[in-house]
């Protein structure tokens, strides 16, 4: 069944307690944390914990005190732990995408009728949010996509965090509106919460700490078959792509200096949303192969 997420401040006080060794660092540093809770067999208590920063996720397994158990049924209960910890892994990992609007406007000022004509083109990441995110009866949960507006005379980034999304509509004017509120807020260097699981700063693709922390992938046309390819599964993955006009070479250079890889989806250029379908496709069979 889909994970139930609740605030770690609402944790009745009683669980608190008994789980207080694993959950005080971040009950005291990040009271805003995501739990989810799940008995297994009866036995112990699977409390996974996502941090509300990063959005990583860890299993903690606490036994019920005063349980008793079988020795057949103990030895299913390691199985199911064991099987319990692989997923956790799975769940730890997140997919980042940064896509970079060459031309974006950083103003709230444009028009919900005529986006691609009012906006500088935020209707290609209006598309690409909704292909890194947007199911078929839900959002991905472990998925962030940041986007660094260029477009005017100071750069904004704006970040949205699937763990928390809420309001977001397959449609490109939902988005829109989304991001139009996001740009209206009085930007600093410092993340401001727009809507849940939507931010926004100040700032270009040199000030994004998410590039030094992860595993980077450039997108490009050129570059191996990404199906062919080895992916860290002990880092964060982040997928980079450019726009309609692609990246420019500043941003190129850094790229560079930051040790990134070279990958591509197929021998043809294909628009960025497509692209961040076919990468949430092939991540999604390597985790259904685990």
């Amino acid at each position: 069944p889909p994970l139930r997420w609740f605030p770690l401040s609402k944790l009745k006080e009683g669980l608190r307690r008994g789980c207080g060794r694993f959950l005080r660092p971040f009950r005291q540093n990040k009271p805003q944390t995501l739990v989810c809770l799940r008995f297994v067999r009866k036995v112990s208590l699977s409390i996974i914990v996502s941090d509300a920063d990063t959005g990583n996720r860890s299993l903690f397994l606490h036994k019920i005190p005063g349980s008793q158990k079988t020795e057949s049924e103990k030895t299913e209960v390691t199985e199911e732990t064991k099987r319990g910890s692989t997923k956790s892994h799975v769940l730890s990992r997140m997919r980042n995408f940064v896509v970079v609007g060459n031309v974006a406007t950083t103003s709230p000022d444009f028009s919900l009728e005529d986006i691609p004509g009012t906006s500088g083109r935020l209707d290609i990441l209006c598309r690409c949010i909704n292909s890194a995110f947007v199911l078929s009866h839900g959002i991905r949960k472990d998925v962030r996509i940041f986007l660094v507006l260029c477009g005017g005379d100071t750069p904004k980034t704006l970040c949205l965090r699937g763990q928390d999304l809420r309001h977001l509509n397959p449609d490109e004017r939902t988005t829109a509106a989304l991001m139009k509120k996001a740009l209206a807020l009085d930007a600093t260097e410092r993340w401001q919460r727009s809507t849940p699981g939507i931010f926004v700063r100040q700032g270009s693709l040199k000030d994004l700490s998410i590039l030094r922390d992860c595993t980077i992938y450039y997108l490009r046309e050129d570059g191996p078959d990404v199906r062919e390819q080895e992916l860290n599964p002990d880092r964060d993955a982040t997928f980079f792509l450019g726009d309609h006009m692609g990246v420019r070479e500043e941003d190129e250079t850094l790229l560079e200096e930051l040790g990134t890889k070279v990958v591509s989806v197929g021998p043809r250029s294909l628009h960025a949303d497509h692209c961040i379908v076919l990468i949430n496709n092939e991540l999604d069979r390597r985790e259904a192969s685990l």
